[in-house]
């Protein structure tokens, strides 16, 4: 009877080592299962992640409407906006034109190709023109050096009048969209207008 009563008191100390045993167990097997993970991840090559390249495409220019236009102050000037595509066809837009604020009032703006519809928007300092094939027509345009735009300006101030088509200008960008939606960013420049 004295040794079961001695039993029993052994067997809750040797059920309580053997408890202890156990968690310890289970918490060193967590910790070596999450410094194995850790070495995995530093271990694990990294991603490289690409940088879109943007390749010049085509050319935007401006010049006079007509060769043997007069530049005045507050007389009226046509000037055209030429295109060119780099052989690939095109389905839409984007012009951003800066100025002198103050140096010249757009009156109009009007596409050259009957497929294509023109959003202009004046700011204080620059022009956006953003022109859109019609869902309907069924015509490729390649622009080979081809007049795509005439805007009806008049200069405000006299001497030199610069006109830049700019590549980016804050959010806004001069390209062009091809009928695989590619997007052609075109070599762009300034005009001179002197009267």
């Amino acid at each position: 009877m004295v040794e079961l009563a001695n039993k029993d008191k052994k067997n809750p100390v040797t059920r309580f080592i053997l408890l202890i045993v156990v968690v310890a167990f289970a918490i060193l097997l967590v910790i070596l299962n999450q410094s194995k993970k850790k070495t995995e991840i530093k271990e694990a090559p990294a991603r490289a992640i690409p940088t879109p390249v943007v390749l010049t495409e085509g050319s935007l220019s401006l010049r006079l409407g007509q060769t043997d236009q007069k530049v005045n102050q507050n007389k009226t000037i046509k000037l055209e906006v030429v295109a060119d595509s780099n052989k690939k066809s095109i389905v839409g837009y984007d012009i951003v034109i800066k100025y002198e604020r103050g140096a010249v009032e757009v009156l109009s703006v009007e596409s050259l190709q009957a497929d294509f519809e023109v959003y202009p928007l004046e700011k204080s300092d620059h022009f956006i023109i953003t022109g859109a094939k019609k869902i309907e027509s069924k015509r490729t345009f390649i622009f080979e050096n081809t007049p795509i735009l005439r805007l009806n300006i008049i200069p405000k101030k006299t001497g030199e009048l610069t006109l830049n088509l700019v590549d980016v200008l804050g959010l806004e960008k001069s390209q062009m969209v091809d009928e695989e939606t590619n997007i052609l960013v075109p070599q762009v420049g300034e005009f001179k207008l002197k009267n």
